[in-house]
């Protein structure tokens, strides 16, 4: 396996930037002695390609940068979650508790009386204007 990632890191670093320029397909074969590296251009996955009993096989080469499987998981997990709970605050959507007649009776109140405090302000404020004070 060591000498297959080395020979694979050879045959990338080979590779010439005009060689690239030319992909024009989604997969990119190259020789290699074991048969041919195949590169997936659109996902960067690669498999070696050999001719066993006359059938051609591509076994695909283990990248710990593309293993996705863990991250696949918990993203699948997290989804779950997150389903459950807007079905959750789905439920709960309509239960919206309104005020009752005692709550708004003493929030009008308080306002009211917030309201006479800044027309006294207010009218002190005029009267002292009038008076010939400046602020």
């Amino acid at each position: 396996m060591r000498r297959l990632m080395i020979l694979i890191v050879t045959v990338m670093l080979t590779g010439s930037v005009a060689m690239a320029a030319e992909i024009s397909g989604r997969y990119v074969l190259e020789k290699v002695e074991q048969g041919f590296l195949r590169l997936d251009s659109e996902t960067g996955a690669m498999a070696l390609c050999t001719a066993r009993a006359g059938v051609w096989e591509c076994d695909a080469i283990k990248d710990q940068g593309l293993d996705l499987t863990a991250e696949l998981a918990r993203l699948k997990a997290d989804n779950e979650k997150l389903k459950a709970r807007v079905a959750e605050l789905e439920k709960g959507a309509g239960a919206t508790k309104l005020p009752s007649d005692q709550e708004v009776d003493r929030m009008m109140d308080i306002f009211g009386k917030m309201f006479d405090r800044f027309l006294d302000f207010a009218r002190e404020m005029d009267s002292k204007t009038k008076d010939g004070t400046s602020l």
